[in-house]
Parts: structure tokens; C-alpha cells; sequence
């Protein structure tokens, strides 16, 4: 009696699909033939055939006709058309376009520092005075351009101090002093001349003419005068 085939030996490949993909079960190794011969007699009995191996399937593409128009691949789209501008790079030269902007208009606005003028003086400084004390005329020769405001600064040798003064604010500081033009006559022209006096007092009968004045930072020439006895 022949022996029934087992029932793996029977599974097919399920159909094909219109995709054109195989869906399959496992395939058995061998199959049942009942008409095996050997030396061209059949035998009594059956015998197995292994199948032919299964091919291996082609790796899946989709079809050009699937794939969305306008739509490229890969790295190499990026070179096609123009330029691609990044926000970062864009940001920045929007960062870089206003702070050269604003670096303009404050060129623009910003105040132009008047030019200093050219100074040139002479100082003619006359004393009267007494044992202790003294009165001091000081008078300012302008030979440069015009001032408007002025400031005469000098310093004592011989320990005077400043008492009080007109026509012009006179303070000490050691024996650094400073006399600082009025509202009145802060205006000098060019060629022209101002002045003003202060009291001082000094040790016993020495006060010597200071030996330099500077108006306004600049030193001036000249100077006359002298302490009386």
C-alpha cells in the first residue's frame, strides 16, 4: 500500500499580486514522487526530489509614476537653482546692516566739539602793599583770537593767601590760584584787554611777582610790577 504524503509536503505558492510581488509560504525541501525508477525500473516504493532552489527577489522600486512631481533626490537638488540663504546668515547681515545703521546717524547727529582757538597773551600784574597785606592789579592782554570765557591761573612763591576780589571770581588752592572771568566780561576780542585786582596778604614785606600766568591753559608772556615797600 502506498504511504499517504505528509501534508507539508503540498504547500503552493499563494498567487501573485498586481503589484507584481510573490507573497509565498515556506516551501518544503522535498516533494513526493511515486514515479521514481531507479536503473530503469521502477521501485516498489516512493521516493523524495528536493526543488529546485527559489530564485531571490529583486529589491522593491516604486515606479516613476508614484513619485510626487517637483520633488528631487538626494543632495544633488540642492545645487540646482538658485542659492539657498540660510535665517542664520540672513540674521546676521540684517544685525550687521542695522549697527552700521545706527553707527551712521550718530555720526550724524552727534555734536561737532568746537575748534580751541589759537591763545596768545601778556599778563601785566602791579602790587601795592603794606606790612601783612597787599592789593594786586592784574590786567590781561589777548594777542590771539578771540575768547569767550576766560580763566588766568598762577601760583605764589612766598606763602600769600587771597583775601577777596572783583571783576573776576578768585579762589586758592595752596599756592595755586585761579581767577575766573564774570558774565560781564567773559567776551574777549582779539587785541583787546580786561582786568581785574584782588587783596591778599604775605609774610611781612616779601611777596614776589608770580613768574608765569596762563590763560586759559596757555602760557602767556610778560608780567610788571613789583611789591613796595
Amino acid at each position: 500500500m502506498t504511504p499517504l504524503p505528509l501534508p507539508h509536503q503540498f504547500f503552493a505558492t499563494l498567487p501573485t499580486r498586481e503589484d507584481g510581488e510573490k507573497k509565498s509560504l515556506p516551501r518544503p525541501l522535498t516533494r513526493f514522487d511515486a514515479r521514481s525508477t531507479f536503473l530503469g525500473k521502477r521501485l516498489p516504493f516512493p521516493t523524495y526530489r528536493r526543488f529546485p532552489p527559489q530564485r531571490p527577489r529583486a529589491a522593491r522600486t516604486r515606479p516613476a509614476a508614484d513619485r510626487r512631481p517637483g520633488r528631487t533626490e538626494g543632495a544633488a537638488a540642492r545645487t540646482e537653482g538658485t542659492p539657498v540663504i540660510s535665517r542664520r546668515t540672513f540674521r546676521t547681515g540684517g544685525v550687521l546692516a542695522a549697527a552700521t545703521g545706527i553707527g551712521t546717524v550718530l555720526a550724524l547727529f552727534s555734536p561737532i566739539s568746537p575748534a580751541h582757538s589759537a591763545v596768545a597773551c601778556t599778563v601785566n600784574y602791579t602790587v601795592s602793599q603794606w606790612s601783612g597785606g597787599f592789593v594786586a592789579d592784574v590786567r590781561i592782554n589777548n594777542l590771539g583770537e578771540a575768547v569767550n570765557g576766560w580763566r588766568l591761573t598762577w601760583s605764589f612763591t612766598a606763602g600769600q593767601q587771597v583775601v577777596s576780589g572783583w571783576n573776576a571770581t578768585v579762589s586758592q588752592s595752596g599756592s595755586a590760584v585761579t581767577a575766573t572771568s564774570m558774565g560781564y566780561n567773559a567776551a574777549l576780542p582779539g587785541g583787546a584787554s580786561t582786568g581785574f585786582g584782588f587783596q591778599g596778604t604775605s609774610n611781612g614785606t616779601t611777596n614776589p611777582v608770580p613768574g608765569s600766568f596762563a590763560l586759559n591753559g596757555t602760557t602767556c608772556t610778560g608780567g610788571g610790577g613789583g611789591g613796595g615797600g
